[in-house]
């Protein structure tokens, strides 16, 4: 038996059809996910910026009445003092170090506490990096001047596929094990 305190409850995912569920975008902030699956046939999942659980080549199964407690992501985070109301949109770093962030091309990032509401963007692909800045797939173009600071922290997606029709009942939470 594993001893974990709850963190968050990311939703329950059914299908009756052999079709691929796939979650939002989910702000990570243990990475360490509890996987129940209650049907009675066998899932599997996988996980990253715009996963698949139909063709990932790298997926894990659940057996029927299982559960799995896996690391998926480490979490990171960073304080934006700035962002370029344009198509890519540029957040600016706000904290020293060299480099000032540990975001890198390829994660996918959620924005938080930013007083212009359009700024508060969930799951955007990271394109570009600098030692002080990091380009995101967001077009604010048509945003208001950001002001103030904001909180960008990573984020992954986790799709799941039951292993034949009528044969996915999935839980998902995010935990932090004990002991």
């Amino acid at each position: 038996m594993t001893a974990f305190i709850p963190v968050a409850h990311h939703g329950d995912f059914l299908d009756n059809s052999d079709t691929v569920v796939t979650s939002n975008g989910l702000t990570v902030k243990t990475g360490v996910y509890r996987i129940t699956n209650a049907a009675a046939r066998a899932c599997h999942f996988s996980w990253g910026g715009a996963p698949n659980a139909g063709t990932d080549a790298l997926h894990v199964n659940v057996v029927a009445g299982g559960e799995v407690y896996v690391k998926l992501a480490a979490p990171k985070g960073v304080r934006i003092t700035g962002a370029t109301a344009a198509n890519p949109c540029v957040l600016t770093v706000g904290q020293g170090g060299t480099p000032a962030h540990n975001i890198v091309v390829g994660d996918y990032i959620t924005i938080t506490e930013s007083s212009v509401a359009a700024y508060n963007v969930t799951h955007a692909e990271v394109t570009a990096v600098t030692n002080t800045t990091i380009t995101i797939a967001s077009d604010q173009s048509a945003s208001a001047a950001f002001t103030g600071e904001a909180q960008v922290r990573n984020s992954i997606k986790i799709s799941f596929q039951g292993d034949s029709t009528n044969g996915l009942t999935a839980h998902l939470d995010e935990v932090q094990l004990l002991g």
